[in-house]
């Protein structure tokens, strides 16, 4: 479940809105042909890592409810406190408790993303939680600098650090 928000996995690539997807672009630097080049002989690896993964477009707990197992992992980036309207219907402020109570019952993994407060640190007190700073991607900056924000995220299980995706292992 991702309403926009785009998860760090330690490559280097940057995510581009292109149209209604998105377009990633290595950042490796020199030349753009030489990253297109790259970004091409990159898709093998990408292709062999993501082969069993299971992109779905339903309603969050459709998905919960039919994919748990526990083999799954469920990355969840709901909408941020107050900004649910932005997307409809399909995730309004009264989401945020149902959803963690179908996580909190899952037979898998569950990893959630959402800026630090005070709901979020109440509903997954007892989960791992990490934080870090970062930029509000949302802001139009028109020179000043960006507004900074803490991120969170909140897992039921131990995450190693400095891994890559392409890793096996990658939890403990």
């Amino acid at each position: 479940m991702s309403h926009g928000g785009i998860i760090s996995i330690g490559l280097p690539f940057q995510a581009t809105r292109s149209g209604a997807g998105l377009l990633y672009l290595p950042l490796l630097g020199g030349i753009r042909s030489r990253a297109s080049r790259n970004a091409v002989d990159s898709l093998k690896a990408i292709a062999e890592r993501l082969r069993n993964v299971c992109i779905e477009n339903l309603p969050y707990a459709e998905v919960i409810r039919r994919y748990d197992s526990k083999d799954t992992l469920f990355y969840c980036d709901p909408p941020y406190l107050n900004t649910e309207h932005y997307y409809g219907d399909t995730f309004t402020q009264n989401d945020h408790r149902p959803l963690f109570e179908l996580l909190h019952g899952i037979k898998g993994y569950a990893i959630v993303t959402h800026y630090q407060n005070s709901l979020y640190d109440d509903l997954y007190k007892g989960w791992n939680k990490y934080t870090y700073e970062s930029f509000k991607g949302s802001h139009k900056s028109t020179g000043e600098s960006k507004p900074r924000t803490i991120e969170a995220l909140f897992t039921n299980i131990k995450i190693v650090k400095n891994r890559s995706l392409f890793n096996e292992n990658i939890l403990v």
